[in-house]
């Protein structure tokens, strides 16, 4: 009973694999569009007919297993890169420069949309001292059916400096850097198809991007309790 446990969480971890390194096949990149499909249904029927006609399931096992190990390593050699047609929305990075408390924030999205397909490009230089920081909440915008998937960026608000001055927050979101054409899918990241990226912005882009012209998104705010260092 114990081998024969033994050999099915064996093969339990085997099958998992498998199907791990179709999925790979499917979404390698490098690949013509046409040949993904062809090449994964191959992989994928070519090795269950083996598996199923062998008598020499052990060394089979083997082959499969190297085979595995073998779609990993090329999937190591898919590297990211800064040069590519980059979606309008992310055609630059934001950085960040810390001097003598005072905080410059370079590239800083402020777009104003007439639709998610449609609005102004604006990158701007925003400047605040350090200290101002007084607040910060965590968003969470859950993009699919399914609980479990969410993105989440952080928001941070800015003390006025005169005491009529109202507050101004700023977002934080760390995001998959999209190509022109390019939509984002789960799945497809699990298989390093993505760049990704920091983005910094006005919270009315960050978060109004995705609660007024993303009517199916699902976007929550909860103020943290933190101190003023931990902000």
């Amino acid at each position: 009973m114990l081998r024969i446990c033994l050999q099915g969480l064996i093969w339990f971890s085997v099958a998992i694999f498998f199907l791990w390194a179709a999925g790979a096949i499917y979404y390698m990149h490098w690949l013509p569009a046409w040949l993904r499909p062809v090449a994964c249904l191959s992989f994928v029927v070519g090795f269950i007919v083996w598996i199923w006609r062998s008598k020499h399931r052990n060394k089979t096992r083997g082959i499969l297993a190297a085979s595995i190990v073998g779609i990993y390593l090329l999937t190591l050699l898919i590297r990211p890169s800064n040069d590519r047609h980059w979606a309008e929305d992310q055609t630059r990075v934001a950085k960040a420069e810390v001097a003598d408390g005072i905080v410059t924030l370079h590239n800083f999205r402020n777009f104003h949309y007439r639709s998610e397909a449609d609005f102004d490009s604006i990158f701007e230089t925003k400047t605040f001292r350090l200290d101002d920081l007084n607040s910060v909440s965590l968003i969470v915008q859950k993009f699919t059916p399914f609980e479990g998937l969410a993105h989440v960026m952080l928001s941070f608000g800015i003390a006025g400096e005169l005491p009529q001055s109202k507050e101004d927050y700023f977002c934080l979101s760390i995001e998959v850097r999209r190509e022109k054409g390019e939509f984002y899918g789960p799945l497809k990241g699990v298989y390093r198809n993505y760049e990704v990226t920091h983005v910094i912005g006005d919270e009315r882009d960050l978060i109004g991007v995705r609660t007024v012209h993303r009517p199916k998104d699902r976007v929550w705010l909860y103020p943290l309790n933190a101190t003023p260092q931990q902000v």
